[in-house]
């Protein structure tokens, strides 16, 4: 009866961890990636490959889309958070500067502390319709809006398998790009991207914790984030940063899954080993 159990049990663990991997295949809406960049399959980051690099953020439209579907997508607006990585506390400042889009941020003095998305009313303290922590958050950061240009279109990519590379030419996805330089942040530090467009909360019911707050609507995973090496000297003489490694994420369902199978199979075999005793 035990082995019945046991057996039932490790059937459910194994459907789980098939079904987890099929939808974990699929390409998701949002996502963002580094051309040159290596994907860290530990913090499922990708990370750039120097101080100076182009970030690409994809939007690729679900489902069977009409083309007035993928025109209201087309129409919206999207933010990239860059935010200060590992975290920093409201008591950090003077660390260097980075440029985005060749826009200029000090680091932390054009950022702001809390969780994305920037709230204009209720503090930026995390509240249901925010991004969730992930390990970034809450840190010092700032947003960047934008909309995807229609004639910027890409072929399907899935920045896992396909990794550090510029989309690639073709239809289906749309893509922006941005040069982004960190060379003047402070050595110890890196810049995490997140890609969302946001919602404003209309009513108090739900999630809804406080009526006009920005909340993110659509986000991409955080397994296709994308982060900055460490920086570079801000003084002198200094020690120029070296790779970055990046807060780790939420560990995989799939290898989840795995460990609570093993964990099955050496219990069993321990209650073998007793009533042998």
């Amino acid at each position: 009866m035990k082995g019945h159990r046991f057996l039932k049990y490790l059937s459910a663990s194994l459907v789980g961890i098939t079904f987890y991997s099929t939808t974990a295949s699929a390409i998701p809406m949002l996502q963002l990636t580094i051309a040159g960049g290596t994907y860290n399959n530990t913090t499922e980051t990708t990370v750039a490959g120097s101080q100076s690099f182009d970030l690409y953020a994809i939007l690729t439209p679900q489902g069977n889309p009409t083309q007035a579907d993928i025109d209201a997508l087309l129409a919206g607006t999207y933010r990239i958070s860059a935010a200060v990585a590992p975290k920093t506390g409201p008591a950090d400042s003077n660390l260097g500067s980075f440029t985005f889009g060749g826009t200029t941020v000090g680091v932390t003095a054009d950022m702001v502390y809390g969780v994305a998305p920037i709230d204009t009313i209720g503090g930026q303290d995390a509240d249901a319709g925010d991004l969730p922590d992930h390990g970034i958050f809450d840190t010092f950061f700032t947003e960047f809006d934008f909309q995807f240009n229609p004639s910027n279109t890409a072929g399907t990519i899935d920045v896992q398998t396909t990794q550090g590379v510029a989309p690639p030419a073709g239809t289906g996805s749309y893509y922006a790009k941005f040069s982004v330089d960190t060379s003047l942040l402070d050595a110890l530090a890196s810049i995490h991207f997140d890609l969302y467009n946001t919602k404003i909360c209309a009513n108090s019911r739900g999630q809804c914790l406080i009526t006009g707050d920005v909340d993110t609507d659509d986000f991409a995973p955080f397994s296709h984030d994308a982060q900055s090496q460490n920086g570079g000297c801000t003084t002198v003489p200094c020690t120029p940063g070296t790779s970055g490694s990046p807060v780790p994420e939420p560990e995989s369902l799939s290898l989840l899954g795995l460990g609570m199978v093993a964990s099955v199979f050496a219990l069993r075999r321990r209650d073998s080993k007793l009533k042998v005793c």
